[in-house]
């Protein structure tokens, strides 16, 4: 069976036209004419007839070998190689003046052993949250998906923490250190990334018991 004859085979199981599959592959529908017919013995295109065809490019072009690519059953993470974090439920997790870092929702985060590590967060001290709103926009968007470091509490300047406020629950704001004339000191402010400060505005981290810096946010797709 030659190249042509293997092509044709092939085409027909897809159900595509010789118009159709010339197209999808950058051949004139006479070259693949041509082909199929056994006029010309030979293509460059390989590689291309292979992948729109579904078939293994060894078999295409000497027809020794299985004729369609093995399909591998889909891997599990690796424990060795990954950590399921668990899941914060944002809602339960504050509430009294305390922070409950095992209201959790079912299931887990499987995230790189390595890259945990590189993101100084110690085993089990990480939890994932699903943001609400775009008080963090364009930073952090709605419904993104963040981890917190529970270890990492002590506030920096410019990072993002999430913070547990009495009356409001869990939310993610940006910390800095300011001095502010009328009270004549310096304190911390909870600031937002989005821009529209009429509805986002930046405010005083309250000092009272009530406020808990729950960890750093450390990754959102990125490092954060």
């Amino acid at each position: 069976m030659s190249i042509g004859m293997r092509i044709k085979e092939a085409r027909k199981e897809k159900g595509l036209s010789q118009q159709a599959l010339a197209k999808a592959v950058g051949m004139q529908q006479p070259t693949l004419s041509a082909l199929e017919s056994g006029k010309t013995q030979s293509t460059s295109l390989i590689a291309s007839f292979a992948s729109k065809l579904g078939v293994n490019a060894l078999w295409l072009e000497t027809g020794r070998g299985p004729k369609y690519p093995e399909v591998s059953e889909p891997q599990s993470p690796s424990e060795d190689e990954y950590f399921l974090v668990p899941i914060l439920d944002v809602h339960a997790a504050c509430g009294n003046g305390h922070f409950n870092d095992q209201a959790l929702v079912e299931g887990g985060f499987a995230l790189p052993k390595a890259m945990l590590h590189d993101l100084g967060v110690p085993e089990g001290q990480g939890r994932i949250i699903h943001t609400k709103g775009n008080s963090m926009a364009p930073t952090i968007q709605d419904g993104a998906v963040v981890l917190i470091n529970l270890a990492d509490k002590e506030p920096m300047m410019s990072k993002v923490y999430a913070v547990c406020l009495p009356h409001e629950g869990l939310v993610l704001k940006r910390l800095t250190y300011e001095y502010i004339e009328a009270a004549g000191t310096s304190v911390w402010m909870m600031k937002s990334d989005n821009p529209d400060k009429n509805q986002h505005p930046d405010r005083r981290l309250p000092p009272d018991e009530s406020t808990i810096i729950v960890g750093r946010a450390v990754w959102y797709g990125n490092r954060l």
